[in-house]
């Protein structure tokens, strides 16, 4: 994935590998009995439930964090996650840029506070 240069963003924007709601969790589950598959993303941010260790993160990074699916994603989103799923977005008042892809995503191994110090290399937060 491409990285925007390095700036702080005002807000970031987790897009989770699968669709909202009950029926996205149940496709999620299945991928991941079956396929072995699954969002990379969601094993740093949830187990059932939300991590504690996810909301302490969250609550340092020093900007909002919002949680989408990529069913939810307004064109602008879309066009910037450029297919890339699962992706963190940063935005800025004028701006929608990609951060960071699956493949970083999935370097953190379900890890919020390597996911914190992914954000801080590329230079999404301070």
């Amino acid at each position: 994935m491409v990285k925007s240069p390095a700036v702080s963003v005002d807000r970031l924007v987790l897009v989770y590998d699968s669709d909202h709601g009950a029926r996205g969790d149940f496709s999620l589950n299945l991928r991941k009995v079956f396929k072995g598959e699954s969002c990379s993303l969601r094993a740093i941010t949830h187990r059932l439930w939300e991590k504690p260790e996810w909301r302490e993160t969250r609550d340092r990074l020093g900007v909002p964090v919002v949680r989408l699916y990529r069913d939810q994603l307004t064109f602008a989103l879309r066009n910037a996650a450029a297919g890339q799923l699962p992706c963190i977005l940063g935005e800025t008042a004028d701006h929608v840029a990609p951060i960071l892809g699956p493949e970083e995503i999935a370097e953190c191994g379900g890890s919020p506070e390597r996911l914190e110090c992914m954000l801080r290399e590329h230079g999404a937060i301070d």
